[in-house]
């Protein structure tokens, strides 16, 4: 997370998906109270369930 929004931003929640990670940010205002990272990037969760290419209906649906 490079930017927060601010002093009026009131609560924001902030989803971050990448490559390898996903961000969680949240917080009201000025400063962010939590920021989680997890292993949930687009492309690690696209290796893991999406072998084939093109991919395979069944595993799609997953």
């Amino acid at each position: 997370m490079r930017r927060w929004f601010g002093w009026s931003a009131g609560r924001l929640l902030l989803i971050d998906i990448g490559g390898g990670s996903m961000e969680l940010v949240l917080g009201r205002d000025v400063e962010p109270e939590l920021a989680i990272s997890l292993p949930l990037g687009a492309g690690r969760l696209t290796r893991e369930f999406l072998t084939a290419d093109p991919p395979i209906r069944r595993r799609a649906n997953r």
